[in-house]
């Protein structure tokens, strides 16, 4: 059974790959195929290459708006299954020198997969 240490572990792993650049681990933390939905549109990711390329607009996007890094604060967990939780996530957006800039909610469906790692299956971004 998955716990909330797990959990943070993964997604502070993920906000510091993120942060860094660093989209070839990014990739690690994901069970393809994978589903980002967001109000705008569904996006369904087939491998790593994909995610590479749709993580990388994203991380030029939140550069051109000055944010620097994230740090992912878990907010709720919910346990769907054994190996199914869904959390929801606010992700702070900093500038360089640490201050706060804006913020996204996130509620991703998380699944622990044959190797025994825990990866991400959905990624929801919600505007509130």
């Amino acid at each position: 059974m998955m716990n909330k240490d797990t959990m943070s572990q993964l997604l502070e792993r993920l906000g510091a790959a993120i942060s860094s650049g660093d989209l070839k681990s990014v990739s690690a933390w994901w069970t393809f195929p994978e589903m980002f939905l967001s109000d705008e549109n569904a996006t369904v990711l087939a491998d790593a290459s994909q995610l590479g390329t749709f993580m990388g607009q994203a991380a030029e996007a939140y550069r051109q708006q000055g944010i620097a890094s994230t740090k992912p604060e878990l907010e709720r967990v919910n346990l769907l299954s054994e190996t199914l939780p869904s959390v929801d996530v606010r992700w702070p957006s900093l500038d360089a020198s640490g201050k706060e800039k804006a913020s996204e909610q996130s509620h991703y469906i998380l699944h622990r997969a044959e190797d025994g790692q825990v990866r991400i299956r959905v990624a929801l971004t919600r505007t509130k």
